[in-house]
């Protein structure tokens, strides 16, 4: 029993012991790391090639025991023995999801999913092509490897890690495309060189068999693919909280770590699928749809964290691999060593080989891949912690001879180590070498007008400090000496002779940018929704990739959204499923509008600073000219809905003033608390009660309340006064529809079908090439043809979105034939329609203003005049229906079918006619005066003869 305690303490006190042993090592890393980044800042030498440098140091110091004996040197080495012992796992599990997890979460998600043909093509068939010709090559070694030993070497050499290559590509300003095709490529193939890696190990290390190809296929699939479902399972999920989650930095944040461990934990423990993989899929989908569903004031507090994090995993890891490189790996002989020289070109030559087997289908597909970014690509493959991670799995696996654990870590480390020493030290002067990171002549001057720009602000600012009276004492040339001198680089002799063409293009690209920038910070505001931003970017992104110089064309990728889909138009006919149908139509017209508006907003930010973005006064003026263009579509896209669905602006806009009458409140609270009017408890006290307002209109999406179809149905002159139960016959066939802007409701020629009456929208009739007329809310189209049995004699097409409602023909005409009351009152709104599309257009009437003929109309009246009889018209009628012929003195016969004007003749109806017989027009004082019925004299008649 005593000797259990006293081994129960021996064991505390090692824990002990090793614990502070660990921290001793993080505060160590972290002190060299933050060094190395202050010291190195202004050297060419890439941070993570330096922090190898520094773990190689520590490693061959403690190796050969420069640190050790009593006392702090010898804590230091035996922490560094300690970090040279770590467990490979411990490598995969704490490090790998934070910088996957980072590098996707970070990524430019429109970017990617452009080049993901070529990060897939490299990252699969690539490695897989790369893993053979380097397994064939390690065959050639003098050493007891077998072609499953060789393959699983081939493949943890496949992994790349090109953290340094992709931070000078920013640093230097060269391609983002580059830089997001070799770090998808990293993430990517980590994922498949880990899947291939544990097949081969598994042959390795059982019984040399490593199964049938569909075998492999059926595992690679289930491994690769179930990564990424979990991937996007986890994601989803992620994003459902967060949604439900506003303004709380410490809960959102702490639900993406979260996530990004838990999916890397349950793929690799439970599931047996590709944590990397999967890791991948997360953080792209948090990066695209996920963005918007951050609350917009944490959304860039969460970016920097997660760059926090990266960096300390970097920095970590990066010692580590030279700790380990140092401690674990072996001297080797000088066979050895020849051999990694040959296998360091080696991995090279096969590198380009891959490259250029590929490169017909690279060069043209995704962005593509011009030459010079080819040679990059290739020198850029450099290895790191997964190759070394894989390797050091090998080293410590026992059933693996001894002899060939030693090799393969000498071979893999040596590798990590020379790829970053000389390719990651040599990757700035290649990428100067091929003029990379030249910047173009037309962004130069841009950069030049810009220090300019800034020059004149300080000395503004200069004369106006000068005159501050508390500042009168101060040393004005000593002040002077900290203002701006840095040279412009037309100063500099740096540009060139620059075409007016590329300042054009730099210019639209800039104004690109800035666009986009506006509508982050909408959104940041909360005035303009989540869907909308998403889009506004994306076609911003789409712009931008044209690369060239036609005018700006980002509001072309959004004109789609003011157009219904084909499908969800016919489907809105469907009795069952046509509400839910509209219901999403609405919903489209909404997110249309909150789209024009948030453009309309960006565009006029930019439009006030246009001159500060162009350089050339001429350049400013065209591109002025064609945001204004794009301004008055997407005004007119407003106009229209505000016009046609006024409802959907109304709870649009009523959602935005809430939002920045809480904004202004919480600006307030914070104000007082800055001034010392309000403590802590009692700011978090007052801005708790705006976030849960603020979130109450967060989650809560605009409310549109329409007016019911069958109240406005009543409104119609021809049902008004309608008695219940015929209403209700008629209300029982309508069905209600939405129209796309174009499309056409009745086409010219066509038989009537039914009679529909327009809720809300505009409709252009087109009677003839030059003739047109328009038709807006209450009016109803397709009775006349509907009465007479004829056909449309014109084309009716949405001028916007109009919403309808459809009564059938066939049904229609037997309610009608029940109820003789209804034909009379169609037939009069026929012919004041066909009498004002007729007159409108001549004398005296096309002097009229619209409501002022329309109200003479209303007191025409439909006549049915007897036919084979010649009848004496006096004044103007409209023929409706029917035939009819006038003969002049000489015997001649004029035919007149319907829609046609007959004034003052004699005229025979040779068949049942229907006419419109217009009021009396009398001429005084230059005005026209409607008579009354009365005075029949001056009244328009149709008399027999």
């Amino acid at each position: 029993m005593e000797h259990n305690a006293e081994h129960v303490v021996e064991h505390a006190e090692h824990a002990v012991s090793s614990g502070q042993l660990g921290l001793l090592f993080l505060i160590l890393a972290l002190v060299i790391g933050a060094a190395t980044r202050f010291f190195l800042r202004k050297t060419p030498v890439p941070y993570t090639v330096a922090l190898l440098i520094a773990g190689l140091g520590l490693g061959i110091m403690e190796r050969n025991h420069w640190l050790s004996g009593e006392g702090i040197l010898g804590e230091i080495g035996s922490a560094i023995n300690l970090a040279s012992q770590i467990d490979p796992h411990f490598i995969l599990f704490v490090f790998l999801p934070t910088l996957i997890f980072e590098a996707a979460f970070a990524m430019d998600v429109h970017v990617f999913k452009r080049s993901i043909a070529n990060v897939v093509l490299l990252a699969v068939p690539g490695l897989l092509i790369g893993t053979a010709l380097l397994g064939g090559m390690a065959l050639f070694f003098p050493y007891n490897w077998d072609w499953t030993v060789a393959l699983m070497f081939g493949t943890l050499l496949s992994a790349t890690d090109p953290v340094a290559v992709v931070a000078l590509l920013k640093e230097l300003g060269a391609s983002k495309k580059l830089a997001t095709l070799i770090e998808g490529e990293s993430l990517l193939n980590d994922g498949t060189a880990i899947v291939i890696f544990m097949v081969f190990l598994s042959a390795v290390t059982a019984s040399g068999e490593i199964g049938t190809f569909e075998g492999i296929l059926g595992n690679f699939s289930w491994v690769a693919f179930g990564g990424i479902v979990l991937g996007l399972i986890i994601a989803a999920g992620t994003i459902w909280w967060l949604r439900h989650v506003f303004n709380d930095a410490l809960v959102e944040i702490t639900l993406t770590v979260a996530a990004a461990y838990l999916v890397f934990y349950i793929a690799e423990s439970f599931l047996h699928v590709s944590g990397v993989l999967a890791l991948v899929a997360l953080g792209l989908l948090l990066a695209g749809v996920g963005r918007t569903r951050i609350s917009p004031e944490v959304e860039g507090f969460l970016h920097q964290f997660w760059e926090m994090t990266a960096y300390l995993a970097n920095t970590l890891i990066f010692i580590l691999v030279g700790v380990v490189i140092a401690e674990r790996a072996s001297v080797g002989t000088l066979e050895d060593w020849v051999i990694l020289g040959l296998l360091y070109v080696g991995i090279h030559v096969v590198r380009a080989i891959v490259i250029a087997t590929l490169y017909p289908i690279l060069r043209k597909s995704g962005y593509g891949l011009p030459p010079k970014e080819a040679i990059v690509l290739w020198w850029g493959g450099l290895r790191g912690a997964v190759g070394l991670a894989l390797g050091l799995l090998v080293a410590q696996n026992m059933l693996i001879p001894e002899e060939i654990r030693g090799q393969i870590l000498f071979h893999c480390a040596g590798i990590v180590a020379l790829t970053l020493l000389i390719n990651g030290t040599t990757t700035r002067s290649l990428i100067k070498a091929l003029g990379m990171q030249k910047v173009a002549a037309a962004k130069a001057l841009m950069l030049d007008n810009a220090i300019k720009f800034i020059r004149e602000d300080a000395d503004k600012n200069y004369e106006v400090l000068r005159e501050n009276k508390f500042l009168s004492g101060a040393d004005w040339e000593r002040v002077r000496g900290y203002m701006p001198r840095r040279k412009t680089p037309k100063e500099k002799g740096e540009i060139t002779d620059v075409e007016e063409i590329d300042l054009a293009a730099e210019a639209r690209r800039r104004i690109l940018e800035a666009q986009k920038r506006s509508y982050w910070h909408q959104f940041e505001e909360g005035i303009l929704g989540q869907g909308a931003v998403r889009r506004l970017t994306e076609a911003v992104s789409i712009a931008l990739d044209h690369e060239s110089d036609v005018a700006l064309n980002d509001w072309k990728e959004l004109n789609h959204f003011w157009q219904f889909p084909l499908l969800l138009t016919k489907l809105q006919r469907f009795p069952l499923i046509g509400n839910m149908v509209r219901k999403s139509l609405y919903d489209r017209l909404a997110f249309g509008y909150d789209i024009a508006r948030g453009y309309v907003v960006a565009v006029e930010e930019i439009s006030e600073n246009i001159e500060s973005i162009a350089p050339d006064e001429h350049i400013a003026i065209d591109l002025g000219v064609e945001l204004n263009f794009n301004r008055g579509i997407a005004l007119g896209a407003i106009k229209k809905l505000r016009e046609t669905f006024p409802e959907i602006a109304v709870a649009i806009e009523t959602k935005t003033a809430a939002r920045l009458m809480l904004n202004h409140e919480r600006n307030a609270i914070r104000k007082l608390q800055s001034s010392g009017v309000l403590n802590e408890v009692e700011t978090s006290r007052l801005s708790g009660a705006v976030e849960r307002r603020m979130k109450k209109i967060f989650d809560t999406p605009p409310s549109i309340d329409l007016p019911e179809p069958r109240d406005m149905l009543k409104e119609i002159q021809w049902l008004s006064g309608m008695d219940d139960s015929v209403f209700k016959k008629i209300w029982s066939i309508t069905k209600e529809e939405i129209v796309p802007e174009g499309q056409a409701l009745f086409n010219k020629n066509a038989p009537g079908e039914s009679v529909v009456i327009i809720v809300r929208g505009t409709v252009r009739l087109d009677y003839e090439t030059d003739v047109s007329d328009y038709a807006g809310s209450g009016s109803t189209l397709g009775e006349l043809v509907l009465l007479s049995s004829s056909q449309f004699l014109f084309d009716a097409v949405a001028e916007s979105n109009v919403q309808v409602l459809k009564l059938p023909g066939i049904e229609l005409k037997k309610i009608i034939d029940e109820h003789p009351q209804i034909r009379e009152k169609l037939w009069q709104t026929a012919g004041i329609r066909a009498a004002e599309s007729k007159l409108r257009t001549m004398e005296p009437f096309k002097q009229w203003g619209h409501i002022e003929l329309k109200r003479w109309l209303l007191n025409g009246k439909v006549v049915w005049p007897p036919k084979n009889r010649l009848q004496m018209v006096k004044g103007t009628i409209i023929l409706l229906s029917g035939k009819a012929s006038e003969f002049d003195e000489t015997g001649n016969k004029c035919d007149y079918k319907p829609i046609s004007v007959l004034r003052a003749v004699k005229v025979f109806f040779e068949e049942d006619s229907v006419v419109y017989l217009c009021p009396a027009i009398k001429m005084s004082l230059s005005k026209m005066h409607v008579l009354s019925g009365q005075q029949e004299e001056e009244t328009n008649e149709v008399k027999s003869v």
